[in-house]
């Protein structure tokens, strides 16, 4: 089997997009998983800042940063998009673009992490780690919509 070039995932949410936005934003450290961080330290805070040229890091608990990524596109609360260097490295990211669209009485989130074309075969190499990294993750954001 050969790997995609876009990882496509979709969850739907019971909020409206401008609090399941919020949610990803503000409160990203809540429920990002603590074990998908370069540290794995289950006292590191995850911080992604909301503006363009934001960063997307971990501080550990002993003060260390580790940089995650950078957003690359900010408009609240339909899209944010940032390069993403875990996999790989700040020179060559991958992409990770985020929609929050509503539908019915909730927000569809729909993330789509590419990279085929940005760093060639490393994509190849690591599309099945990325897929089943956000398999974890985005079941944690969805649990904490649910009581947020």
């Amino acid at each position: 089997m050969t790997a995609p070039k876009v990882i496509l995932k979709s969850v739907i949410v019971a909020a409206s997009p401008e609090h399941a936005f919020a949610l990803w934003i503000d409160r990203i450290d809540s429920w990002w998983p603590k074990s998908h961080s370069i540290s794995k330290d289950p006292g590191t805070t995850i911080i992604l800042e909301g503006h363009v040229g934001g960063r997307f890091f971990e501080r550990t608990s002993t003060g260390r940063e580790n940089d995650f990524g950078s957003v690359t596109l900010f408009n609240p609360p339909q899209r944010l998009a940032y390069d993403w260097y875990l996999g790989t490295d700040r020179t060559r990211p991958t992409e990770v673009d985020v929609t929050f669209a509503a539908e019915g009485d909730g927000t569809r989130v729909t993330v789509e992490h590419r990279g085929a074309d940005l760093v060639g075969n490393v994509w190849f190499e690591r599309c099945s780690g990325f897929n089943q990294a956000w398999e974890a993750v985005l079941p944690c954001y969805t649990s904490f919509v649910k009581g947020n």
